[in-house]
């Protein structure tokens, strides 16, 4: 469904909230949002909050995380991910391997988790044998870009790619 301008309204004064408003405010405003019936007002939410590091912004992000649209689930857990602290490591791969995941939302977040450091490891390794495309070559993008100490052990790229060139 089309965002409508009140909708549309709220996720602009939002935006302009974020700069302006006392933290309490803005806080009380994200609140409110993260229950907002609309999916798209809280996608968008879960977008504007991005890197935001307070204890209320975190705690939306994590309600938005478990929203039953897979598009604002995604999103939350994009902006979780890259506000950096442990995300629930259990939830996320649940997230991940849900088969009704946003796929799109799913890859950019497979692209994100070396931000997460070496817990990311066994997921990023697990999705080098996934079913869907998309999920395996951002998988691989991320190990082959995720500094390592050791390294990834060069066979576990190499393995992969000769799967995708025999599939």
């Amino acid at each position: 469904s089309d965002v409508c301008s009140s909708d549309l309204n709220r996720i602009l004064a939002l935006q302009a909230a974020r700069r302006v408003l006392k933290p309490d405010a803005f806080e009380a405003a994200v609140l409110f949002l993260a229950d907002d019936p609309e999916p798209q007002v809280r996608l968008e939410l879960a977008r504007t909050l991005g890197r935001a590091q307070t204890p209320a912004v975190r705690r939306a992000l994590e309600k938005l995380a478990a929203d039953p649209d897979r598009a604002v689930a995604g999103e939350a857990w994009l902006a979780l991910v890259y506000a950096g602290g442990a995300p629930d490591i259990d939830r996320l791969a649940a997230f991940l391997t849900d088969p009704n995941a946003d796929r799109q939302a799913a890859a950019r977040l497979i692209h994100a988790l070396p931000t997460l450091g070496e817990a990311a490891t066994p997921m990023l390794l697990g999705f080098l044998g996934d079913d869907r495309q998309e999920y395996r070559a951002a998988a691989l993008q991320s190990l082959m870009m995720q500094p390592r100490d050791p390294p990834v052990p060069i066979e576990t790229p190499l393995d992969f790619l000769r799967h995708v060139v025999m599939a």
